[in-house]
């Protein structure tokens, strides 16, 4: 009951908000702790893999841009992606600077 309501109000299934979030945050995760190329590119193709099918995977509200400009995406789902991108971010910031050795 509580899904379906969630879903009738974003316009769309609210697993790739959630997709996009996590992935988001496992993708910046991976550039704070890391930061090398190799690191930071094998986290890009996991992510893709992991949500692709989901979400798209844009982990970048540039790309989710650029594919509501392509019609891909609704503008619902742009602002919901762009707000989970966002939101994973700032989470993997927070984790970070939370979990990080002093």
């Amino acid at each position: 009951m509580f899904y379906d309501n969630i879903k009738a109000i974003m316009g769309f299934d609210v697993t790739s908000f959630l997709a996009e979030l996590i992935g988001t945050f496992v993708f910046i995760s991976v550039i704070l702790i890391e930061g090398t190329a190799l690191a930071i590119g094998v986290a890009l193709i996991a992510v893709i893999f992991l949500i692709g099918k989901v979400s798209g995977a844009h982990v970048n509200p540039a790309i989710s841009f650029v594919m509501w400009l392509k019609n891909d995406i609704s503008s619902s789902r742009l602002f919901a992606y762009i707000i989970a991108q966002l939101l994973g971010g700032c989470l993997a910031l927070l984790w970070f600077n939370n979990t990080k050795k002093k």
